[in-house]
C-alpha cells in the first residue's frame, strides 16, 4: 500500500517490514512443497501456514538485523489491535496465531509483540507440555523446508490430538449428565 504523505517511523518500518516478509517468502517458500505436505483440514492448514511464516520471516530476521527490525514492526502493527484467546477458550486460528509467535521466539529470540505477552505466557506451558520438543527440532531445521513442514505436521497432531481428547472428555461429561 502507499504510505501518507506524512508517514511516521512505525508506519514506514511497518511497510518495510510487510515488503521483506513478500521477499522472504518469495526467496525462501518453495510452492510446490507446501502444496505436498500441506494438511487439507482448514485448522491444520492454518498451523502449517503459521509455522511456515515463522520459518521463512525467521531466516530474514537472523541473516540481516534490520529485515528482523522491519519484521517486527509489521507484527507489532498486525497486532495492535488484535488479541488472542486464553488457552481453553481459542479457536484454531487462536492456536495458529500463537504457534506463529511461538516459532518466531524460538527461532529469532523475539519476545511476542508487548500488549500479548501475558497471553503469550499463558500459552507457553500449554504448548510446550504437548509439543515443546518438536518446537525445539522445529528451530534446527530452519533451511530445510521439507523437513520443517513434517515437523510442523507432527506439531499439528501433537497440538489436534490433545484438543480432540478434551472436546470427547466434555462430549462424555454432557453425555454422563443426560
Amino acid at each position: 500500500p502507499a504510505l501518507p504523505p506524512r508517514a511516521s517511523a512505525q508506519q514506514r518500518a511497518s511497510l518495510r517490514g510487510a515488503a521483506d516478509g513478500a521477499a522472504l517468502w518469495l526467496a525462501h517458500h518453495d510452492p510446490a512443497t507446501h502444496r505436498r505436505l500441506c494438511p487439507s483440514l482448514d485448522g491444520a492448514r492454518g498451523i502449517f501456514e503459521a509455522a511456515e511464516r515463522a520459518r521463512v520471516e525467521a531466516i530474514g530476521a537472523n541473516d540481516l538485523k534490520g529485515v528482523g527490525v522491519n519484521l517486527e514492526a509489521a507484527l507489532n502493527q498486525r497486532y495492535e489491535n488484535r488479541q488472542i484467546d486464553a488457552p481453553g477458550q481459542a479457536d484454531e486460528t487462536g492456536i495458529a496465531e500463537v504457534v506463529r509467535l511461538m516459532l518466531r521466539e524460538q527461532l529469532t529470540g523475539a519476545p511476542p509483540p508487548q500488549n500479548l505477552s501475558m497471553v503469550m505466557d499463558l500459552w507457553r506451558p500449554w504448548v510446550k507440555n504437548r509439543a515443546g520438543k518438536l518446537i525445539k527440532e522445529l528451530g534446527d531445521q530452519l533451511d530445510d523446508q521439507s523437513t520443517f513442514a513434517e515437523l510442523s505436521r507432527r506439531l499439528i497432531g501433537a497440538l489436534e490430538s490433545d484438543l480432540g481428547d478434551s472436546t470427547s472428555d466434555e462430549d462424555q461429561e454432557s453425555d454422563n449428565e443426560n
